[in-house]
């Protein structure tokens, strides 16, 4: 008799054991199923501060419209839009001076026609 009696109260220590775990693994379900109701918020949060941050930089970098002289915008054609740029100038400059002295030879000969004629 005394068998049966020690098999009820195994019996028990295991029921309580898995109680235990049981109610373990309600709390750490809680816990997760809390985490997870926050997930869709903390997204909206991370996307409303990641537009604010391209909204900052859009206004922090080089305006759309620039009533200054425009800089070259950085990336891969840096160099290239910055050489173009200066070969631009360059080529605007030589024919400046191209004009200049035939403005300043078409008035010298009109200076020696004039006293010529005299």
């Amino acid at each position: 008799m005394a068998h049966p009696r020690h098999q009820p109260s195994k019996l028990t220590t295991e029921e309580k054991l898995l109680a235990l775990k049981q109610e373990e693994l309600r709390r750490k379900e809680e816990v997760l199923n809390r985490k997870l109701r926050q997930i869709p918020s903390q997204i909206e949060r991370r996307n409303t501060r990641d537009r604010e941050m391209v909204k900052l930089r859009a206004q922090t970098s080089n305006p759309a419209i620039s009533l200054g002289s425009s800089r070259p915008t950085r990336g891969k054609s840096y160099g290239k839009v910055r050489h173009t740029r200066g070969k631009e100038e360059r080529n605007a400059r030589i024919k400046f001076f191209v004009l200049c002295l035939l403005f300043i030879m078409v008035i010298m000969l009109l200076l020696n026609a004039t006293t010529s004629a005299h």
